[in-house]
């Protein structure tokens, strides 16, 4: 069987030294799905048109871009360690809309599409 080399040392069988490079913080598959689906039923309704997904070390940002001005209506934010307020909501101008400690607790703070009435 051969040998493992540490990429640094280059010493057989020497242990690998842990990364230096952290996991980044990423949206699991049922986030996703919760936050595409709003997303899906706005573009649908003509309110959003584009989307954003960065994630990082201590943070992954969902930005959603509504209209054609190519400004962020809103950004879904994950922290890494947050407690009670792992997940954010800010609007357009960095306001803080909602943190919450669930993502669908913090989707809620988005409004819903005022229906329309003909008279």
């Amino acid at each position: 069987m051969a040998d493992v080399l540490h990429m640094f040392r280059r010493e057989a069988g020497a242990a690998v030294a842990p990364s230096r490079f952290s996991r980044p913080v990423v949206f699991e598959r049922p986030e996703l799905n919760q936050i595409l689906s709003l997303y899906t039923r706005r573009v649908i309704d003509g309110d959003w048109c584009d989307y954003a997904i960065n994630l990082g070390d201590h943070e992954a940002v969902f930005t959603i871009y509504g209209g054609k001005a190519g400004v962020a209506a809103y950004r879904i934010v994950k922290r890494a360690k947050g407690g009670d307020s792992r997940f954010r909501v800010l609007a357009s101008g960095g306001q803080i809309v909602r943190m919450a400690g669930s993502l669908a607790e913090a989707l809620s703070a988005i409004p819903k599409r005022r229906k329309l009435k003909t008279v």
